[in-house]
């Protein structure tokens, strides 16, 4: 494992010197800097009196940091109680300071939010703000904000309930197949998440239940392990970043490894959308795909005014979405919803099982609100069952997900906490340590869809934990951690019967609601 390392280290040496030589070595003072503050033995934080953890020459906490087997997000509370709430470490040519206070986090995500708009993404992945490939995610400054009004604004849950409720109704029916049985849960709700995922985004038509192609994919996408030598380059020295993401980005469009193909999906899935769509006007919204081909070109007529501070990338000269913007945009929910939602509901049934009372509390609400098991679930009574928002709000307090999300830059020189920043110093909210929610995906689609999945599912079901009910989660995952597993008993409730669903029916879908509330814009920021 060493002697890898220092290959790495030597390889990466060699282009950073080639790179440098190309440059003319730049400026003496930046020469200096990197060989004080990422070659010799000192450390960045160190020398402003900040608690770290121990430096090591150029590579810094990296491959800790990146190691999907033992989370990193997992393993910040742990330094937190050893050095306090503000400590630092490096992770390559990355400077970061860990806060968790919630005083600091108030500063960084929001008094001092357009010192701190950019969030810190895969040194690969991470486009550059004005590439028409940057998606809300990525983007920052008035780009963040024009995207975030379009997506805020398309989007509607009354639109995409039917599709929920749809795919939701053929996953009850397959757990009544595993009635009285120990099942692994957390793959039975990917399968459903990327079901739902899949008509929304990637222009599916109708159920694919369990025979979907993109669970697997997408799994394999999310949870390889990162620290490859394109990776450990581009993280490592940031001259090497363009180098690294143009061969990352012609190797997978020529390969078609995730998530290049779902792209490629997506984008013939946009192409026919819009011949079927050619020479109607008003087109029904059934998805994601319908949803942001509205908000192309000029169609939208948002109002888009400057963010007061608000520094970066200008809005441009369309208010709308180019067609790139739009493929990016339902990768991003595919990727993004997948693992989030999937691994809340496997969470959300590990705790219902582990505190059964609580199970009985929901299960008395969902049958005095639907006495009629097969009966609709209406959107509004679903979003309004008070014990299941605290069953889901608890479950997001207990088991965060996309922190990955929460660190953010800084744009310019400042200080936080007594502490001077350099401009591209990192911020990360050590968010368990808060145990506090965060709503970066979007709350509304998300929670709507875990609400629903949960409401239909437990009130059909007991679910409960069996022999080989895991007393401790082991988790797994870098960009987002889930759990390794979550194994509990399915049994059908007495006296609930289920409707079984016929196959040469087509599923209902309601018309979208032309008076419906637009989705609060400040969630989906």
């Amino acid at each position: 494992m060493i002697l890898a390392i220092l290959m790495w280290l030597v390889t990466a040496g060699v282009l950073l010197l080639s790179v440098l030589l190309v440059t003319g070595f730049g400026h003496l003072d930046g020469i200096l800097t990197f060989i004080r503050d990422r070659l010799l033995g000192g450390s960045y934080w160190k020398r402003k009196g900040v608690p770290c953890l121990e430096f090591r020459p150029i590579i810094g906490s990296l491959m800790e940091s990146t190691d999907p087997h033992n989370p990193w997000y997992h393993r910040l509370p742990g330094y937190t109680a050893k050095f306090g709430p503000v400590w630092g470490y490096q992770e390559g040519y990355r400077n970061i300071l860990v806060v968790a206070t919630p005083a600091l986090a108030k500063q960084v995500l929001v008094s001092e939010y357009a010192q701190y708009q950019q969030r810190r993404g895969n040194p690969i992945f991470q486009t550059r703000p004005t590439d028409d490939s940057a998606h809300l995610v990525e983007a920052y400054g008035q780009r963040w904000r024009r995207l975030r009004r379009i997506v805020a604004h398309q989007l509607s849950p009354l639109n995409l309930y039917p599709t929920i409720t749809d795919s939701t109704h053929h996953f009850v029916n397959h757990l009544l197949t595993f009635d009285g049985q120990e099942i692994e849960m957390l793959r039975n709700y990917q399968e459903l998440t990327i079901d739902i995922i899949s008509r929304m985004a990637m222009g599916q038509k109708g159920s694919q239940l369990f025979s979907n192609q993109y669970v697997d994919e997408t799994k394999a996408f999310l949870n390889r392990d990162p620290r490859n030598p394109i990776f450990l380059s581009a993280a490592m020295f940031s001259a090497l970043r363009p180098l690294a993401r143009k061969f990352f980005l012609t190797a997978g469009r020529l390969t078609e490894q995730p998530p290049f193909r779902q792209l490629k999906v997506i984008e013939e899935a946009i192409r026919l959308r819009k011949i079927e769509r050619a020479g109607k006007t008003n087109s029904e919204s059934k998805d994601f795909i319908d949803d942001f081909l509205n908000a192309t070109g000029n169609e939208t007529n948002l109002e888009l005014e400057a963010l007061d501070g608000l520094a970066g990338p200008s809005v441009g000269s369309s208010k709308g979405m180019n067609e790139a913007e739009v493929a990016v945009h339902c990768l991003l929910f595919l990727i993004a919803g997948f693992d989030s939602t999937s691994s809340g509901m496997a969470y959300a049934s590990y705790y219902l099982a582990k505190y059964p009372k609580v199970q009985e509390l929901l299960q008395e609400e969902l049958d005095a609100e639907f006495p009629d098991p097969n009966a609709p679930m209406p959107y509004d009574k679903v979003q309004n069952l008070p014990f299941l928002n605290v069953v889901v709000k608890e479950v997001m307090r207990l088991e965060p997900t996309g922190t990955v999300a929460v660190t953010r830059i800084a744009q310019n020189d400042g200080v936080l906490d007594n502490i001077k920043l350099a401009k591209g110093d990192c911020v990360q909210i050590d968010v368990r340590s808060l145990q506090k929610s965060t709503e970066i995906w979007g709350r509304y689609l998300g929670e709507l869809e875990l609400k629903y999945a949960l409401a239909k599912v437990y009130r059909h079901f007991d679910i409960t934990a069996g022999e080989k009910f895991e007393a401790s989660l082991q988790y797994f995952g870098w960009i987002t951690v889930s759990p390794k597993s979550v194994t509990l008993k399915v049994q059908k409730r007495a006296g609930v019967e289920l409707t079984p669903i016929d196959p040469t029916a087509a599923p209902q879908n309601a018309p979208a609601d032309p008076e419906a509330a637009p989705v609060d814009p400040q969630a989906a920021s």
